[in-house]
């Protein structure tokens, strides 16, 4: 390929603001997906062992998310924040992007097909796992996300 061309560094961390956010993701996807496969695998503690790696993950999620929608929600007085914005990451570089939505998109399908492999079991607890990938999308946009002026009633002129 040429250098206009080339594929080297498109998806590198390296430089890109809110990078540690990106591969607490990816490691918690990985302990996810070592957990489910073990889970699918075999019964016992090792099922147990992945329940509990689910609640973790959904409760740190949770917490990460409400932390992000109040972060977002100061800087929506100054800024147009959406939905989309926050949770899909439309304003995000697209390194920061194609990771955490990988990771969302590797959660929620990981987490169902263990679901679907062992019904009616404790690995149904995966399903609560996406969670913490659309905690950290919203959690990076909130801390890192470039967004629009708002206007029109109720804005408010920056500060300083």
């Amino acid at each position: 390929m040429t250098a206009e061309g080339s594929d080297e560094g498109r998806w590198s961390l390296d430089g890109v603001p809110g990078a540690d956010i990106v591969r607490i993701d990816v490691a918690g996807t990985l302990v996810f997906l070592v957990s489910a496969a073990a889970a699918v695998a075999s019964d016992g503690f090792l099922r147990d062992l992945f329940v509990g790696v689910s609640l973790v993950l959904f409760g740190v999620g949770t917490v990460v998310m409400a932390a992000g929608l109040l972060r977002a929600i100061g800087r929506s007085r100054y800024e147009a924040i959406s939905v989309a914005d926050l949770f899909l990451l439309t304003g995000a570089p697209r390194p920061i992007r194609w990771w955490l939505q990988s990771c969302v998109a590797v959660q929620t399908v990981a987490s169902f097909v263990a679901a679907g492999i062992r019904p009616f079991t404790g690995v149904a607890f995966g399903i609560l796992v996406p969670v913490f990938g659309l905690a950290a999308s919203g959690w990076w946009s909130a801390r890192h996300g470039t967004f629009g002026e708002r206007g029109g009633p109720g804005a408010e002129a920056r500060p300083g």
